[in-house]
């Protein structure tokens, strides 16, 4: 039960994932990270809860495997990301307050080849300039939103490993018990059969 639990937990969180890449415009930083399709990168994230259901719920000791071990490398992948994201949240704002164009600036301000990338559809480092600071707030929301979903993950994957990881064990030696029993009756109707006279 509680692996069935944490899977719907999991898929929950997803969902929110996908809504928030949906209806929160994109960041100007965070969207250069995004992958192109949400719906693609949300079907194959679905993967992880349907392997922790169906595995509880068929007693399938690979499910349960791959639900632990997908759930570690998940977190490590969430706490990496959560990271990342304060970083680029930390960077937008020094921009927003550092690094002006036309004026004196630090020099891990961005240069003019790196405004272009920035934004590449607005032709000047002042325009995207203008740009990002009318949109610090909608910034700020993103990386909140997107931090609380990261930190979510982590404690859910982390909860998955914990709890999936003793349903494994006993389901693998339930497994293995079962695949002596057989081997074990196997062996006794062959003994069986080479004992029984010849007709």
């Amino acid at each position: 039960q509680r692996v069935l639990r944490t899977a719907f937990a999991l898929a929950l969180i997803e969902v929110a994932d996908f809504l928030r890449s949906v209806c929160i415009a994109p960041s100007v930083i965070i969207g250069a990270w995004e992958p192109p399709s949400s719906a693609v990168v949300f079907g194959l994230a679905m993967l992880l809860p349907l392997s922790g259901y169906f595995g509880a719920k068929n007693g399938d000791h690979k499910l349960v495997c791959c639900f632990c071990g997908c759930n570690v490398l998940f977190a490590c992948c969430s706490a990496v990301l959560l990271a990342g994201i304060f970083i680029a949240w930390r960077g937008v704002h020094h921009i927003v307050s550092d690094c002006r164009p036309g004026y004196f600036h630090f020099a891990d301000c961005p240069s003019s080849a790196e405004w272009a990338h920035l934004c590449p559809n607005l032709g000047s480092a002042m325009a995207c300039y203008v740009r990002l600071q009318d949109r610090l707030e909608s910034e700020d929301l993103t990386f909140v939103v997107s931090s609380i979903i990261c930190i979510l993950r982590i404690l859910a994957h982390g909860l998955g490993f914990c709890v999936g990881r003793p349903f494994y064990t006993v389901l693998k030696d339930a497994f293995w018990s079962d695949m002596s029993l057989l081997a074990a009756i196997e062996l006794q109707a062959g003994r069986e059969q080479r004992a029984a006279p010849m007709v």
